[in-house]
């Protein structure tokens, strides 16, 4: 995914002082980060769910750490849950979130009772929880939980972290590259019963990734598992 920008001189609003209407505008205005037709689509939705199924390199990361940032930003005491596969993808969402946080000259330090977190000077807190079905419990009023690589953690993960919105009735992003064909993401994404706004994003439709690579990383690799990386 692509890197949020570097950061600059201290912004001189606070972040929780603006509230937009259009939540990918107030990125574009105060991150440095401007949101292509389909991430803004995808910014601007009003639904609560959403399933995202991308290809890689296209952003998807980025947008959901922009995502995370606004919501923490705009939303005083916010709680933003990041799950992923292992600590390190989680701890690199929370890592562009931080980005985003000082481009817009937010001050952050770490919640001492998460290795991956950062929280904000209005109380909002983002924490980054690998895969651990077990040991996963214990946050509630969670404003918005983003589980990253959704096709590639078990669906007892998946379950653990849903239970975190039970009270707070918060956002819910699944993002993924498409994985198996079978499990909670697989099989949500295509029940055309459950309330979710779904997006599908092909290779071939991203302005950031070139033709000429999809058509060299084509050859050397089995058509399921291009298709699987770059549907």
């Amino acid at each position: 995914s692509s890197r949020p920008p570097a950061p600059h001189a201290p912004a001189t609003i606070p972040p929780s002082a603006q509230t937009p209407t259009q939540p990918s505008l107030w990125i574009a205005q105060n991150l440095g980060f401007t949101p292509d037709a389909t991430q803004a689509q995808i910014l601007d939705h009003h639904g609560l769910r959403k399933m995202l199924c991308l290809p890689r390199q296209w952003g998807k990361s980025t947008l959901a750490a922009a995502k995370a940032y606004h919501t923490a930003a705009t939303q005083p005491g916010a709680l933003i849950i990041v799950g992923a596969p292992t600590e390190r993808q989680s701890g690199e969402l929370v890592n562009k979130v931080r980005a985003f946080a000082h481009f817009h000259g937010a001050k952050t330090k770490s919640d001492r009772a998460a290795r991956q977190s950062l929280v904000l000077e209005n109380g909002s807190r983002v924490i980054g929880l690998p895969e651990s079905p077990a040991t996963v419990r214990g946050y509630s009023n969670v404003a918005l939980l983003i589980i990253d690589e959704a096709a590639y953690v078990s669906d007892a993960y998946i379950q653990s972290l849903r239970g975190f919105l039970c009270k707070s009735n918060g956002a819910l992003w699944y993002l993924s590259t498409a994985g198996a064909r079978k499990g909670y993401f697989y099989e949500h994404f295509h029940n055309s019963d459950l309330d979710y706004a779904r997006f599908k994003v092909s290779a071939e439709d991203c302005p950031r990734i070139p033709k000429a690579f999809l058509a060299e990383e084509r050859k050397p690799i089995p058509e399921a598992d291009f298709c699987r990386d770059y549907p």
